[in-house]
């Protein structure tokens, strides 16, 4: 009688712990996931780019709704597209693309796009590689 109460606590202890371990195992394995990812996370942080200072500077240089887009593609080559009512409102654009060359913010600008519609309506796109 005796080992029997002994066998059925040490079968009921058993039975405990291996609860435990499997519910460790699932925390084990989340923690594992987590650890995989906060590399990641961190891999992309360091790489991270301030593109809030970007957006800053280009809409120091125009602004919506004269600016109508801005892409970044795959080699951080930034373009902006422009619509304005004539060339002459491109002057000041070009200009402050020049001076932030100058200063060293921006890289190899070009007029990638230049249209003029019948009724005058500008529509040019520059691009440019921001330095960060």
């Amino acid at each position: 009688m005796l080992f029997s109460t002994e066998e059925k606590n040490l079968l009921s202890q058993k039975a405990d712990l291996v609860q435990r371990v499997n519910g460790y195992k699932q925390t084990e394995g989340f923690f594992s996931s987590i650890k995989d990812r906060t590399r990641i996370v961190e891999n992309t942080m360091t790489s991270k780019r301030p593109w809030s200072q970007l957006l800053d500077e280009t809409t120091a240089i125009v602004l919506p709704p004269v600016l109508s887009r801005i892409t970044v593609d795959d080699q951080d080559k930034i373009s902006i597209t422009v619509n304005a009512g004539s060339i002459d409102m491109l002057l000041p654009i070009v200009n402050a693309l020049i001076a932030q060359t100058k200063a060293n913010r921006f890289v190899n600008p070009q007029l990638t796009s230049f249209q003029i519609s019948k009724t005058g309506l500008v529509v040019a796109t520059f691009s440019f590689v921001a330095v960060f």
